[in-house]
């Protein structure tokens, strides 16, 4: 939950409560920093497979401290594109139809259950985008952080900056990224 001030901690301490309340091994722990409103340190923790994403401004980022980059899938055709679908009826909706816009231009489409996890994958590259229609600041944070230091591309879906607010979300390769966002606009 963010804090106020000119550092601000925004925790999630179990992203995917979901899958975890249920016994589905996918979920995680996720913290990031901004300071004066930039996002400058991202870390999500998965337990399930002892996975440590960590990322700071300008520091590249890493799993388990060895470097990794988001894919260098260049195209839609090639994507796995990953998704949540939302709890609300009129997200859902949204979600339907903007799935209709995209889902036979990729490769596949995943829904795991866990943004924070799925923008990590992002960031090492095992999957190639996550969107999502409405997500809170504890949700993307530090995934923002991790694909930006991975060398990837985030945004809304509408294709501006995101901000510490309930947003949407596209993150992605720096290639399949501007092509979802056209793919979504039509």
């Amino acid at each position: 939950m963010p804090t106020t001030g000119p550092v601000r901690w925004i925790i999630d301490p179990v992203d995917g409560t979901s899958n975890y309340s249920r016994g589905i091994p996918i979920f995680c722990v996720s913290i990031a920093v901004a300071f004066e409103s930039e996002l400058v340190v991202g870390v999500i923790y998965d337990p399930m497979r002892e996975e440590l994403f960590s990322a700071a401004h300008g520091q590249g980022c890493t799993l388990n401290g060895q470097p990794i980059q988001v894919s260098p899938t260049a195209t839609p055709d090639d994507a796995i594109v990953s998704l949540d679908w939302g709890r609300e009826y009129e997200i859902r909706q949204t979600m339907f139809s903007a799935l209709g816009q995209f889902v036979h231009a990729v490769r596949s489409v995943r829904a795991i259950g866990s943004a924070a996890l799925a923008l990590a994958w992002v960031a090492t590259g095992r999957i190639d985008a996550y969107l999502n229609f409405y997500l809170s600041p504890w949700d993307f944070a530090a995934g923002y952080v991790l694909i930006k230091e991975a060398g990837g591309l985030t945004s809304t879906l509408n294709g501006q900056p995101l901000a510490l607010v309930n947003s949407s979300i596209l993150g992605a390769t720096s290639a399949v990224h501007p092509a979802l966002l056209a793919l979504l606009a039509q």
